[in-house]
């Protein structure tokens, strides 16, 4: 440093060569934004009603297989995830891969999955403060990679299951849950087309910085051996609670025998060693594969105790006091076609809320016609006795699909008093004015095919994974 010269005096000659700061940048770690699975992001600054109408189409590229994961971010890397296997880091403004790793794939004999190949199915999760993302690729395996060269970390992969309950029978569906405080990352498993013999699991996996991953403990809704099923298929995996020091789950039906025996078909509340709190069975309707295919949104309206929101698959939104989900559900709402004979489980994906409008959005892609609610997204809002009822909905989208799980509920994305919502089979993006609803943009042509990954809004930019192998980013002129 030169005599004399202070170090206000060099930060002064910088502003006046390179202008003011950049803006802090936000991350998007995670599916749903964080541990909550909220699906809002309260740092979004640039994107508003005032200007969203302007987004254009900033760049796309093809990644070579179908995506289902929604994009996440840290700095200026997107890091997106094929079901071919295939993990990239992307320039957040140019779209160019910064590195490319190919992981293990499994195959399989049912149609739900491209070229019948698991590669990565949730979205990765993005531990910034020791730069490493995790992701889970379809031969059971977990990595942990260098967000910047994307090298594998000393000590992984860790294989994850065991003979018996392995792909191609058992896989992760979801999003890891990473939890700093205790180093830990919650994981989820469910089955390729329900394919026996698996038992659905939640497992809690040690993740110290520079240590050996290693599964601590197991959790199985239905037993080490019990009946077949009982898988986890929301995309959020679980969600963890910042004041109760838990995780919450909702677990999918048992193949055999009574669909909802055991923790089958059950929102569940387990503490951090995944030991059993609380959990309950509602009555979900007789038919069969009714189950949730959610994760749990946790919420906290103003005056209200703790809350959460997760979706069945049979139309309906279960609304429960975290507090007291043993005694079953404050309120259901019967958002989405129900049919007692069977239904082609539409409904699923997550809700989002949004604390500074108290707001509750969902998607719906099959309606009931004569019913209160149509398909598109509807806006819930709580009352004073803390239930939910309508404030607005734009039908968009198509009603329906040609056959099972050909038109899901896309989950929602909240920022900034603007809510985005994909319409999965429709292959759009719309944004909405979050409080009243107008419609304020929508992608059109801009997108060429379905979209079933959740969008993310984060510093300015809105990225779009659609299944014909494309990441999409818009933002303003």
């Amino acid at each position: 440093m030169t005599a004399g010269k202070s170090l206000t005096t060099i930060a002064a000659t910088i502003l006046l060569l390179h202008g003011t700061p950049a803006p802090a940048q936000t991350s998007w770690t995670t599916f749903g934004f964080d541990h909550e699975r909220t699906g809002y992001n309260p740092e979004e600054t640039t994107l508003s009603p005032g200007n969203v109408r302007g987004l254009t189409a900033k760049w796309n590229v093809d990644l070579g297989g179908t995506i289902t994961a929604q994009p996440v971010l840290a700095g200026n890397l997107v890091y997106a995830a094929t079901g071919l296997g295939k993990v990239y880091a992307l320039d957040a403004s140019t779209g160019t891969a910064v590195w490319s790793v190919l992981l293990g794939t499994t195959s399989v004999d049912c149609g739900d999955f491209d070229q019948n190949t698991v590669g990565v199915i949730g979205a990765p999760t993005i531990d910034p403060a020791n730069n490493r993302i995790f992701v889970v690729s379809g031969d059971d395996l977990l990595h942990a990679l260098d967000l910047g060269t994307g090298n594998e970390l000393p000590n992984y992969p860790l294989q994850l299951m065991y003979p018996a309950n392995n792909a191609p029978r058992t896989f992760v569906y979801a999003s890891p849950t990473y939890s700093p405080a205790n180093n830990a990352l919650y994981l989820t498993t469910a089955s390729a087309c329900e394919t026996t013999p698996f038992h659905g699991q939640v497992m809690r996996v040690d993740v110290t910085p520079g240590g050996t991953p290693k599964v601590l403990r197991r959790w199985f809704p239905n037993g080490f051996s019990g009946p077949d099923g009982g898988g986890i298929w929301g995309p959020g995996g679980v969600s963890i609670g910042p004041y109760e020091k838990a995780v919450f789950a909702g677990t999918g039906n048992a193949i055999e025998g009574q669909e909802n025996q055991l923790y089958s078909d059950h929102v569940v509340r387990l503490d951090l060693n995944l030991n059993v709190y609380a959990a309950d069975g509602p009555d979900l309707g007789g038919a069969f594969d009714f189950d949730f295919g959610s994760t749990p949104m946790l919420y906290q309206p103003p005056g209200c105790p703790p809350q959460l929101a997760v979706m069945n698959k049979n139309g309906a939104l279960y609304i429960y006091n975290r507090n007291a989900i043993g005694s079953g559900p404050m309120q259901v709402l019967q958002i989405s076609a129900f049919n007692s004979s069977g239904v082609e489980g539409l409904f699923v994906g997550d809700p989002v809320y949004d604390p500074v409008l108290n707001l509750i959005y969902t998607g719906n892609s099959q309606d009931n016609d004569a019913g209160t609610f149509l398909h598109g997204l509807i806006a819930l809002v709580p009352q004073a006795d803390c239930t939910l009822t309508l404030a607005w909905q734009q039908q968009v989208g198509i009603n329906g699909g040609a056959g099972l799980y050909l038109n899901p509920v896309t989950p929602p994305i909240a920022a900034n008093d603007v809510v985005y919502y994909a319409t999965s089979i429709h292959g759009h993006v719309y944004a909405f004015d979050g409080s009243t609803g107008q419609q304020l943009w929508d992608s059109g042509l801009l997108t060429e095919a379905g979209i079933y990954a959740a969008p993310t809004v984060v510093n300015g930019r809105l990225f779009v994974a659609t299944f014909d192998n494309k990441i999409y980013a818009f933002g303003l002129p």
